[in-house]
């Protein structure tokens, strides 16, 4: 073996995160959604959570300012709808109008 190769095999490979989650976790998360269980910014954060990527992460890929996501998140932005279609691209969603559930 030659010392290259050796020197490849002896670096740990970096473990990779959990990336995706189950499609339990998806039906469950949609069904709070639906529901009325989780506000904007719950449920915009639980869908980050299941691509395993953090704000930072999320807000570079997908081109939204880290402290955009941040308020969104915790239910201190007022974000437009572009934003929010931004956000939920990834995920094969996007913002539209719903009959209201429940009690009208």
């Amino acid at each position: 073996m030659t010392d290259d190769l050796a020197a490849q095999s002896a670096t740990p490979k970096p473990k990779r995160r959990k990336r995706t989650a189950s499609l339990a976790d998806r039906a469950a998360l949609e069904e709070q959604v639906l529901s009325g269980k989780l506000s904007i910014g719950e449920s915009i954060r639980a869908l980050r959570k299941q691509t395993g990527l953090t704000q930072a992460e999320f807000g570079k890929r997908f081109d939204v300012f880290e402290r955009v996501q941040l308020n969104i998140e915790n239910d201190n932005a007022n974000p437009t709808v572009e934003t929010l279609n931004k956000i939920l691209q990834p995920f094969g969603l996007c913002v539209g109008i719903v009959k209201k559930r429940g009690n009208n």
